[in-house]
């Protein structure tokens, strides 16, 4: 009796029949009696269905009969067989039947797994041009249960490493290291050591990401000694990258310049992408130097690049760099034009990180533009993005742009919460930069507070910080916090000097965002130390560049707030008018000023008849 064709089965319901009508029972009956419906016995009995060996137990037990009984036909049952060789040769049948079901069972179940697999890696290839990173992750995580249970662990290891490089397209850094591990180990124990390093690479970028610097670096490394022409640019590169978040910058220009060496030995003609992330780099470095011309200009030629060859984050990130140069070089409405750019480009293509780091900057340029309330709320919006994303570097920045927007808007404890906050996050993951920047807030917020000794220590360890790194942007905002807490401690040649050294970096970066401030220190001081003739031709020339600038900056919105800086420089201006050339002079003055409280500044000016003007200047409070 073959059980795996439909006679043999049929047969078996013959047999199943026969006992049930030699027992004297019903089918009826004999489904109740082992617990079965009437349309499953009736099943067994047509043979449209194979009753399980634990079933026809069941049914044996009820109609008296040996189970192999169920197994032959009337043909087999001859007079001349011992019952002992019956058995025995039934059995035999019997196991032979039933491992020609399992089999087919098996090859059916196969059957129908591969099937199940060759739809999904279909969905998946379709998924992936153009990418729907989401819908890639779902399928890679369907498929990986059913590439298990047939044991194909090489494309298992496939599967979990474009599951990994999605999970980071999706921000979620975490769960995409996860994967990322788990295909590097199946690639190691596979000897697939090529596969190994991709997989090596992206853990490496999810790290970094998640502040783990030490980690990543470690990662890179090994991918960089690798005979693989993409391995080593790629791992050289983003070794940079983690020196670079260190605050090791001698290294990091190191790995910069190996990589792009490695490029250039490149003979192919598949070199522009991987020189459009070093040039990005390097573009990062020269915002960290100063250098604010250069970078603006190699972000631009970047972005090119990246729009030329379709890619989105290199080109949002190129929007952002060049965005920030034209902040510091004072060419304001380039600078919001290309961060709103970065911002709409970010939102349209559901990238969080960049989402937060465009509301990031955008604050940075509402504050520097006296829009304080719209910086504080584009500033807690970032925040909120970038906590959610749990993206270190969206989160340090975000902290920072508030801390400056609450500094603006004279809420101090808040901006003090904010800078402490940053300092935490950038010291636990030995972000050397951010921790400098953070220092000077806190510095600033001692300041404005009235905390002069605390300002004067915070400003001269950031000071030597960044004298140390030759990072410019924060030795120049170290020099105009101790330029200002100096004066204000009647240290009068120590604040000249800092303020002098203020004015000379922000020539040599060409920032017009902060020459007028560092000019502004210098006549402060000058005024305090009673050198009259100096102290107009400074304040002469840093107003010019004061209202230069503000007349290069969009009006389109109203401001709600003014740097205190920008104040006290008025408040000097008016009454130094006033008192030198006139009362008629003063007004007209006040007429051409783009500050609300001029005329209210000047009427007091008249009240008081200051006959002293060298008096409140330098010690007016923030």
């Amino acid at each position: 009796m073959d059980l795996s064709t439909r006679d043999g089965r049929r047969i078996q319901g013959e047999r199943l029949k026969l006992a049930a009508k030699e027992a004297g029972i019903t089918l009826d009956e004999l489904a109740r009696a082992i617990g079965c419906s009437r349309a499953l016995i009736f099943q067994y009995a047509s043979g449209a269905s194979l009753a399980q060996t634990d079933r026809l137990q069941q049914i044996a037990a009820i109609v008296g009969k040996p189970l192999y009984w169920f197994f032959i036909t009337d043909a087999d049952e001859g007079p001349t067989q011992s019952p002992t060789d019956l058995v025995a040769g039934k059995q035999q049948e019997l196991d032979e039947a039933i491992s020609r079901f399992e089999t087919e069972r098996a090859r059916t179940t196969e059957r129908r797994i591969r099937e199940d697999i060759a739809n999904l890696e279909a969905l998946l290839t379709a998924h992936s041009s153009p990418p729907d990173q989401r819908r890639i992750v779902e399928c890679c995580q369907k498929l990986q249960p059913l590439l298990t249970s047939i044991g194909d662990n090489a494309a298992l290891a496939s599967v979990m490493l474009k599951q990994g490089n999605a999970l980071i397209a999706l921000q979620d850094w975490g769960s995409a290291r996860e994967s990322l591990q788990q295909a590097a180990d199946r690639y190691q124990a596979a000897g697939k050591a090529a596969s190994e390093r991709d997989c090596l690479q992206s853990m490496g970028h999810a790290s970094l990401m998640l502040g783990r610097v030490t980690e990543a670096l470690h990662l890179f490394e090994r991918v960089a000694n690798s005979d693989d022409w993409t391995n080593r640019w790629q791992g050289t590169l983003s070794c940079g990258a983690a020196y670079e978040f260190q605050g090791e910058y001698t290294r990091a220009i190191a790995a910069f310049e190996d990589a792009l060496r490695i490029v250039e030995e490149h003979t192919g003609a598949d070199t522009e992408i991987p020189r459009l992330f070093v040039e990005a780099n390097w573009a990062n470095l020269e915002l960290d130097f100063g250098d604010f011309r250069r970078a603006h200009g190699r972000a631009v030629e970047c972005g090119r690049t990246a729009q030329r060859n379709g890619v989105q984050d290199q080109y949002i990130e190129a929007q952002l760099t060049a965005g920030i140069a034209n902040l510091h070089l004072g060419e304001m409405p380039e600078s919001i034009s290309r961060i709103r750019t970065a911002s709409d480009l970010a939102l349209l293509t559901g990238s969080k990180q960049y989402q937060s780091l465009a509301l990031s900057c955008e604050s940075l340029w509402l504050t520097e533009t006296g829009r304080t309330e719209q910086a504080i709320s584009c500033g807690k919006e970032a925040l909120a993005i970038a906590l959610r994303s749990n993206v270190l570097r969206a989160e340090i920045l975000a902290q920072r742009a508030l801390c400056e927007a609450y500094l603006a808007a004279a809420a101090h404890s808040e901006a003090r919460y904010h800078a402490e906050q940053g300092y935490a996050a950038a010291n636990s993951h030995g972000i050397a930069l951010a921790g400098v920047q953070f220092v000077l807030l806190g510095g600033w917020c001692s300041l404005v507070q009235g905390d002069l000794q605390a300002a004067l220590v915070s400003g001269a360890d950031a000071y030597s910080q960044a004298e140390a790194m030759q990072v410019r942007p924060l030795l120049l905002e170290a020099s105009l916090l101790l330029a200002d807490a100096a004066l204000r401690s009647k240290d009068l040649e120590g604040a000249l000097a800092y303020a002098r050294r203020s004015v000379q970096l922000s020539i040599a970066m060409e920032t017009k965002r902060q020459l007028w401030q560092a000019l502004a220190a210098e006549a402060f001081v000058l005024q305090a130390l009673g050198r009259e003739d100096d102290m107009l031709r400074v304040l002469t020339d840093a107003c010019g560049k004061l209202h230069a600038l503000r007349a290069a900056t969009p009006a389109s919105e109203d401001r709600t707030s003014e740097h205190y800086t920008a104040e006290r420089l008025w408040k000097l201006q008016i009454e130094m008018v006033y008192l030198r050339e006139g009362e008629q002079a003063a007004e007209s003055l006040v007429s051409t000023m783009d500050w609300l409280p001029a005329a209210e500044w000047l009427q007091a000016v008249k009240d008081n008849k200051p006959t002293d003007w060298r008096h409140g200047a330098g010690d007016d409070d923030a």
